[in-house]
């Protein structure tokens, strides 16, 4: 799943480095908000995945 991501954003970004770098930041923190929410046994990895937009979402806010 997470390779998958890296591919996607590789082709927006055109940037290996960037691409993982985004990637893995997006993926721990959709984790770590996600662990708030509910028990760390209680996540599986499509979890982490299905919650990336909301993630990406939480980040938009903290910015603004």
């Amino acid at each position: 799943m997470l390779t998958g991501f890296i591919a996607g954003l590789l082709v927006q970004q055109n940037d290996i480095e960037k691409a993982v770098v985004t990637a893995i930041y997006l993926h721990s923190l959709a984790a770590d908000i996600l662990a708030e929410k509910r028990t760390k046994l209680d996540i599986v990895a499509s979890d982490i995945q299905n919650y990336i937009p909301q993630t990406i979402k939480f980040l938009v806010k903290s910015v603004v």
